[in-house]
Formats: C-alpha cells, sequence, structure tokens
C-alpha cells in the first residue's frame, strides 16, 4: 500500500467521521447544543484568528480558488484520461471536506436549541390585544428614537463610514460580553471584524446586506448598506459569528444590542430595521383600517427613511438573480431545520412578544 494511499484513506476516513457527527447533530439537539457550547466557541476562535490578518474576505478567495482549482484538475483529468473512476473519487473527496468544513465550521449551529429553550421560557401565543399592546409601545419608542443625524439619512463617505463601523463595533461587542452564559453565545474576539463582500455587487443585485462566513469564521457587510442600516446589520451578522443561525433570533439580538446603545444613531438604526418585519406582521393581522391608523401614527420621518432604504436596495436589485437566490436560501433554510425558511426573519416579532428587554431582565 502506498503512502499515497494511506493518507487518501485517512482523509476519507476522518471526513466521514466529521461527517456523521454533523448528521447526528441533525436528530441530537443535545449533541448539537454540546458543539455550540463546546466545540465552535474554540473553533471559531481559531478560523477567525487564522483569518483576521486579511484585510479581504479569506473564505470568498478560498472558494474562489478551491472551485477554480476543481475545476482545472477535471479538465486536466480528462484529457490525460485518467478515469471516470478517479475523477469521481476525487470530486466525491472534495466535495465531503468542503461540506464538512461547512458544517463544522459554523452550521451545525442550525441544529442546536432555539433561543427560548436554552433559557428556559415557551413562546408567547398570539393574543390581538397583547399585540396592539407591544405594537402602539413599539411605535412610541420607536417614534422617539429617530435622530436626524447623519445615520438616518444619506450615504456617508468611506471613512465616516469606517469611523461608524469603528464605533458600533466597539459597543455591540462590549453589549454582547454582558450576556449571561445560560443564552449560549461565544465570547465576542478583539481580532473579528467585518469584512468586505468580494463580489459586493452581485450580493447588491439580491438585497443581501450581509453573510456569515463558515470557513473562517468571517462576518461580512455589504459596502452599499446605508448608514441607518449599518448599526443593525453589523450587530446582526456578528451574533451569528457568536453561533446564532436562526435569522429571528440574530434580529432579536440585534435589536437588543442597537437599543441598548447609548448612541441615538445605532438606537435608532435597531427600530427601523426591526420596523420592516413589524410591518409584515401588521399588515397580516390587522384589519386594513387599523392597519392604516397605526401607519398613519409612524413619524413622517421614519417613513421616509423606510421608503429610502427600499428605494436604494430596488435600485441595486436584479429581480430575476434575487428571485433565484430567494428560491434557494429558502430551501437552504427549510433544509437546515428553519421550516419557516425566509419568513424566519420575521418571526423575530415573536420573541418579542415572548421576550422582554434584555437589559430589564439583567
Amino acid at each position: 500500500m502506498t503512502g499515497t494511499s494511506k493518507a487518501y484513506k485517512i482523509a476519507i476516513g476522518a471526513g466521514l467521521l466529521l461527517l456523521a457527527f454533523t448528521i447526528a447533530c441533525r436528530y441530537s439537539p443535545p449533541l448539537a447544543d454540546f458543539y455550540a457550547g463546546k466545540l465552535y466557541p474554540g473553533l471559531s476562535a481559531i478560523l477567525s484568528w487564522v483569518s483576521s490578518p486579511f484585510p479581504f474576505s479569506l473564505q470568498d478567495l478560498t472558494i474562489v480558488i478551491l472551485v477554480s482549482g476543481a475545476l482545472v484538475a477535471l479538465v486536466v483529468a480528462i484529457v490525460r484520461r485518467r478515469g471516470w473512476k478517479r475523477i469521481l473519487r476525487d470530486g466525491l473527496t472534495f466535495l465531503l471536506w468542503m461540506y464538512v468544513w461547512v458544517y463544522m465550521g459554523w452550521c451545525v449551529n442550525y441544529s442546536r436549541s432555539g433561543l427560548l429553550t436554552r433559557i428556559g421560557s415557551v413562546p408567547a401565543q398570539y393574543e390581538k390585544e397583547a399585540f396592539e399592546t407591544f405594537l402602539m409601545q413599539f411605535t412610541e419608542e420607536l417614534n422617539a428614537s429617530w435622530t436626524d443625524s447623519p445615520a438616518a439619512g444619506s450615504k456617508e463617505t468611506e471613512a465616516e463610514i469606517k469611523a461608524l463601523c469603528k464605533e458600533t463595533e466597539a459597543g455591540i461587542k462590549a453589549f454582547y460580553k454582558r450576556v449571561p452564559d445560560i443564552y449560549g453565545l461565544a465570547t465576542p474576539r478583539p481580532w473579528q471584524h467585518p469584512k468586505p463582500m468580494m463580489f459586493n455587487a452581485l450580493y447588491s443585485s439580491i438585497g443581501v446586506h450581509g453573510y456569515i462566513g463558515p470557513l473562517f469564521s468571517e462576518s461580512h457587510l455589504n459596502k452599499d448598506l446605508l448608514p441607518v442600516e449599518y448599526p443593525f446589520t453589523f450587530a446582526h451578522e456578528y451574533v451569528h459569528l457568536l453561533g446564532v443561525s436562526n435569522e429571528a433570533e440574530a434580529n432579536w439580538w440585534a435589536f437588543q444590542a442597537c437599543r441598548a446603545s447609548a448612541d441615538p444613531a445605532v438606537r435608532y438604526s435597531g427600530y427601523a430595521r426591526i420596523l420592516v418585519h413589524v410591518w409584515i406582521n401588521a399588515a397580516g393581522v390587522l384589519p386594513e383600517e387599523e392597519f392604516g391608523a397605526w401607519r398613519d401614527a409612524l413619524r413622517p420621518e421614519v417613513l421616509a427613511d423606510l421608503g429610502m432604504c427600499q428605494a436604494h436596495w430596488n435600485a441595486l436589485r436584479s429581480p430575476v438573480i434575487d428571485k433565484i437566490h430567494s428560491r434557494i436560501y429558502d430551501l437552504f433554510l427549510k433544509g437546515n431545520q428553519i421550516p419557516s425558511g425566509i419568513k424566519n426573519y420575521s418571526e423575530v416579532v415573536l420573541l418579542l412578544l415572548s421576550l422582554d428587554n434584555l437589559d430589564e431582565e439583567d
């Protein structure tokens, strides 16, 4: 038996063992919770430390290199007539390790227990009176949080965005560091900073504001974000990096982090971005007349900011590509134990109805 074949068998064996672990986590929440609480924090710290010296997305570059290399290897194998069995073997090995890397790097978190389960709470049942009370309180706080600072207006210069990023990052990280262990977040690390997207225009065309990179524990933010969107999006993507996979939970955490801030612009960002999901829920449960009355209770400036954000992304969006992406992402979420798919984002309202403000709990 050659050294190469031994190394190959070891690689396959290790890959299959890790694959079995990720599959087992899908059917065993306690095992997934063990990963999220004991394994992921260390893995994430190491991977993000490795990628931290690079100002660009190491994940995006790695994917380009690996996919390009795989295509070149396939062409070479065909030209040299190495045989389809070897091509198939190498291809399956490549896919095995990519899957294992992605899931061990972060995606096993999809299988962990939900936020309410972790803290021993239960989801609130929908009651019209309770929802209307929440809506009234939220609207009052939203209107009061509005600020005419640059963060609520048009796009700023790159230097101003970087300054905003630095200040926002420090505040958001400080908030997440204060979160009690029962909530199950990994520890924020000083070397973890948001990175730009390699294919920013493509992501803007499908309305992606940010995403988590599981290969090297990197959070990515879209450079086309408006200042009013930036704090909330950073907080959302960063808590993904801390082990939260559920989009509703990530929205809840981002809202908590933003409204706990001493910076008025950051607080308003939290309310303004959650408004999108509150709007969807209100439109779905309130009679038309009541919904119209609630909408009229919003400050004109808030409605103007909402319209500004929608117009901004509509101008960048490609309807055809966006539709394809939405369908694929919806299937991805449903395949990773998020039954509601993309609608999960707006399920943050259920968490807001079920849980009090985190600072008030503390």
